[in-house]
């Protein structure tokens, strides 16, 4: 009995080896295809408008770098993402506020930056026009940017993978390891 458990344990320690010394291989083929939904994936922006009542508006942080405005409309499902200092013309700090009705204007699709967010490309605060964006982003107001930018992005994270795997392939072919010497049978 405890020549099989050895042998398992041999077995599991062989697999828990072989796993760990492919994490660079795992963690270039997770690049590569994060690069390549990037690249596929990339669109124009197709801003939908909404309107609703704000339930919760906070600023998010890392530290103290400003990351977004997170905002819930009553009655809807998504969590809206802004970045405010983006905005054109700026909003006040304060806005928006618990309790006031805005429309937003956000891209449908999803947002592989953030999978659990929608980006809202423009709004109208409580009191301003909800037929016109009042403060967009540049996105807003050129739709082919975003895919740019993600085309742009994909291309350069492939491009990363490439060149790594090229480096390691120029690494093998002309670095001279020193391979050991094996002795020389002279009773031949």
């Amino acid at each position: 009995m405890s020549g099989r458990f050895a042998s398992g344990c041999s077995s599991l320690f062989g697999l828990v080896a072989l796993a760990v010394a492919c994490l660079p291989l795992i963690g270039l083929a997770v690049l590569a295809g994060w690069g390549a939904i990037l690249l596929i994936t990339a669109h124009p922006v197709h801003p939908i408008p909404t309107t609703g009542v704000v339930v919760e508006a906070a600023d998010a942080f890392t530290g103290n770098d400003y990351e977004g405005t997170g905002i819930r409309l009553q009655g809807d499902g998504r969590n809206y993402r802004v970045y405010r200092p983006g905005l054109h013309p700026p909003i006040p700090a304060n806005q928006p506020q618990t309790g006031a009705r805005i429309a937003l204007w956000f891209d449908p699709d999803t947002n592989w930056g953030n999978l659990s967010e929608t980006r809202v490309l423009a709004l109208s605060l409580a009191g301003e026009d909800a037929n016109r964006a009042a403060h967009r982003l540049d996105d807003f107001d050129n739709p082919e940017s975003a895919a740019m930018r993600q085309r742009l992005v994909g291309a350069g994270t492939l491009a990363l993978v490439a060149l790594i795997v090229g480096l390691s392939a120029l690494w093998e072919r002309f670095v001279d390891r020193g391979s050991p010497h094996l002795p020389v049978d002279t009773r031949t």
